[in-house]
C-alpha cells in the first residue's frame, strides 16, 4: 500500500534501529537487563535507568487501547481516518494509524486484536496496524491488559521536607490584557507587557518595584528588558498551559527564601492572529512518533485517552457535552467571554465533528490575549489597593511528553500528584473548597481533574457535572469564567484560571459566587504531560 505524499520522519541516532526495522518489515523494541520492554527508543530504560539495553524483534501483535477518528483533511490522509493507541503484546503502547478498517465508531470496539503492517511513505516506511484476520471483535470491554503495569501509587499526601508555610505569600496584583480575542496589533511580548502593566496598576506598583520575573512562551530576559526591570530571580519554566501555576509555586519558594521581594508572572500569546511568535523547541519524539500519523495538534492528541475512559466507565457523549453547556451558563455572566450565548446538549452534539468523539463545541477557543500576577510576602501585602489573596498550597508534577505513554489512559498521574500535594500543603479537605477552576482545553480535561482531586470517584465526574453540581447554584461552582471552551484560550490557558480564582476570592468576579474563602486552580500542560495546582484563600492560616 503506497501513500507517496505522506512523509516519514528523520531518525536520530537513538531511533535509527526502529526506523531501519520498519524498512525491513519488522517492528523493533528495546529491552533492558531487568526485563523491561519499552518504547519510544532511548539509550536507557525509563523504568529502572539501566544502560544495559538490547534491541528485540516484537511480535507485531497488540490490541486497540483507544482512538480518535479525525475528520480534518491532511495531505497523505483521506478523512476520516483513525489515529489509534495500540497496546503491544510486549507491554509498551504506541501511536499509529489503523488500516483495512471502516472509520466509524460502531466498527471499532476497544481491545480489538491488531497486527502490524507497514506503509510506504516519502523517504521511508511507517508502521500501521490492522485487525487480525479471523480474530473477531471482543465480546465486551475488558479491563486493561494484564501486561500493562499497574498505576504507580500516588506519593503520600504529606509533602516531603519542610512544607510551604501557609499564607506567607500573597497575590496583590492580577489583570488580563486590555483586550481578549483577536489582537492583531501585538506580538506575544507585547501582550506580556500589556498584561504586566495592567497587573502593576491593579496593585499600585511600577516596574521599579519588581525584582523577580517569571514567564513562559517568551524569555524572562525579554520581559525584564521591556519593562526596565533588573531582577534578582527569574524563572522561565515552560511545561505548557500550566506553566504559570508552577511559576506561582516557584515564586512562593523564592519569596520565602529571600531571593526576591516582589515577583511578576506574565503571559501573552498570539494564538489566533499569529503575530510575531516564537521559535519553539526541538521535539524529536513527537516529530517521529506522533506527527507522521496524521495528528493535527491537540484536537487529535489530547483527546486520544478519552474513549478508553468513556468506555471503561460507561460515560456518554451527552454527559461529555454537558461540560460545554454548564460552562456556557457561567460565560453568559462574563462580559469579556467570547462565547456567551446559551447552548444545549443537542446543539453541542450537532456542532462540526473534529476528531470523534470530539466536536467543535467540545474543543477550546483559539484566541489572542494574556494575563499577569504580582506576588509579594504577606507582611508587605496589606497596603495595596485591593485585598491580598493568600497562597495556601501548591503542587506540581510531570508524567510524559507523549500522550501514548500515559501510565493509565483513564487517569492522569501528574494530576493526582500535583493536586494531592497542593491540598496537603493547604491542609484542606475537598469539602473546604468553595470554588474550582480546572483547565478545559477539551471537555474531558476538567472531568479528569475532578477525579484526580478526589471530588468524585473514578468515572463519576461526567454525571456530577451533568447533574448541575458545578453550574450556577451548584454545590461546587467550577470554571466560572466560562473556561477555555467559552471565555478565552490562547494556547496556554492556566493564567486565565488563576485570574478567575483571584477574582472570586477578592469578591469581584462578574459571575461572583457568594462566600468564596478558598478557591483551587488546577492546570494541565501539554497532552497530560504536566500539571500544577494552586490553593488560594481570603485569609492566611
Amino acid at each position: 500500500m503506497s501513500e507517496p505524499t505522506r512523509s516519514a520522519p528523520r531518525p536520530t541516532p537513538e531511533t535509527e534501529h526502529f526506523w531501519a526495522g520498519c524498512g525491513q518489515g519488522v517492528l523493533r523494541l528495546q529491552r533492558c537487563d531487568g526485563g523491561h520492554t519499552y518504547f519510544p527508543p532511548q539509550p536507557t530504560c525509563p523504568r529502572c535507568g539501566s544502560r544495559q539495553v538490547e534491541v528485540i524483534e516484537a511480535s507485531g501483535r497488540g490490541t486497540l487501547a483507544s482512538y480518535v477518528i479525525s475528520h480534518r483533511e491532511l495531505p497523505g490522509f483521506e478523512a476520516p481516518y483513525v489515529i489509534a493507541l495500540v497496546d503491544l503484546d510486549e507491554g509498551p503502547r504506541m501511536l499509529a494509524n489503523l488500516t483495512d478498517v471502516v472509520s466509524e465508531p460502531d466498527t471499532l470496539p476497544l481491545d480489538l486484536p491488531l497486527e502490524v503492517t507497514f506503509l510506504e511513505a516519502k523517504h521511508g516506511v511507517l508502521p500501521a496496524f490492522r485487525p487480525v484476520p479471523g480474530a473477531g471483535a471482543p465480546a465486551a470491554l475488558a479491563p486493561p491488559p494484564a501486561h500493562r503495569p499497574e498505576p504507580s501509587p500516588t506519593p503520600p499526601a504529606a509533602p516531603r521536607g519542610a512544607p510551604t508555610r501557609r499564607g506567607t505569600v500573597a497575590i496583590v496584583g492580577a489583570a488580563e490584557t486590555t483586550e481578549l480575542g483577536t489582537i492583531p496589533t501585538l506580538t506575544p511580548l507585547g501582550l506580556h507587557v500589556d498584561a504586566a502593566l495592567n497587573a502593576l496598576a491593579d496593585c499600585g506598583m511600577t516596574p521599579a518595584d519588581i525584582d523577580g520575573v517569571a514567564c513562559a512562551g517568551v524569555s524572562p530576559v525579554e520581559v525584564a528588558f521591556s519593562l526596565g526591570v533588573t531582577p534578582t530571580w527569574v524563572d522561565g519554566t515552560m511545561v505548557g498551559g500550566c506553566s504559570f501555576l508552577l511559576h506561582v509555586r516557584h515564586a512562593v519558594a523564592a519569596l520565602e527564601a529571600g531571593l526576591c521581594t516582589t515577583v511578576l508572572i506574565t503571559h501573552g500569546e498570539s494564538g489566533r492572529s499569529h503575530v510575531g511568535g516564537w521559535g519553539g523547541r526541538s521535539m524529536p519524539w513527537f516529530e517521529q512518533f506522533a506527527l507522521p500519523f496524521g495528528v493535527q495538534g491537540p484536537p487529535t492528541m489530547f483527546t486520544l485517552p478519552a474513549l478508553r475512559w468513556m468506555r471503561t466507565y460507561g460515560i456518554t457523549e451527552e454527559e461529555l457535552a454537558s461540560v460545554a453547556v454548564v460552562q456556557r451558563q457561567w460565560a453568559g455572566m462574563q462580559p469579556r467571554a467570547l462565547r456567551r450565548q446559551p447552548t444545549t446538549v443537542e446543539e453541542v452534539l450537532a456542532s462540526k465533528m473534529i476528531a470523534w468523539p470530539f466536536r467543535r463545541d467540545l474543543c477550546c477557543l483559539v484566541t489572542d490575549g494574556g494575563g499577569a500576577l504580582v506576588l509579594t510576602r504577606a507582611d508587605r501585602a496589606l497596603d495595596r489597593p485591593k485585598p491580598p489573596v493568600y497562597v495556601q498550597g501548591t503542587g506540581e508534577s510531570v508524567e510524559t511528553p507523549l500522550v501514548q505513554n500515559m501510565e493509565d489512559l483513564t487517569s492522569s498521574r501528574a494530576f493526582r500528584v500535583s493536586a494531592q500535594r497542593a491540598l496537603a500543603e493547604a491542609d484542606i479537605a475537598i469539602s473546604d473548597i468553595d470554588h474550582l477552576m480546572t483547565y478545559d482545553a477539551f471537555a474531558h480535561t476538567p472531568l479528569y481533574a475532578l477525579e484526580a482531586l478526589g471530588v468524585v470517584g473514578p468515572g463519576e465526574s461526567a454525571a456530577f457535572v451533568a447533574e448541575g453540581n458545578t453550574a450556577p447554584g451548584g454545590r461546587l461552582p467550577m470554571n466560572t469564567n466560562g473556561g477555555g471552551l467559552s471565555y478565552t484560550h490562547t494556547g496556554m490557558y492556566g493564567m486565565f484560571a488563576l485570574q478567575e480564582s483571584v477574582r472570586q476570592v477578592r469578591g469581584e468576579s462578574a459571575a461572583q459566587v457568594e462566600g468564596v474563602d478558598i478557591s483551587v486552580a488546577h492546570g494541565v500542560g501539554g497532552m497530560f504531560a504536566a500539571s500544577g495546582t494552586i490553593v488560594l484563600a481570603r485569609t492566611p492560616s
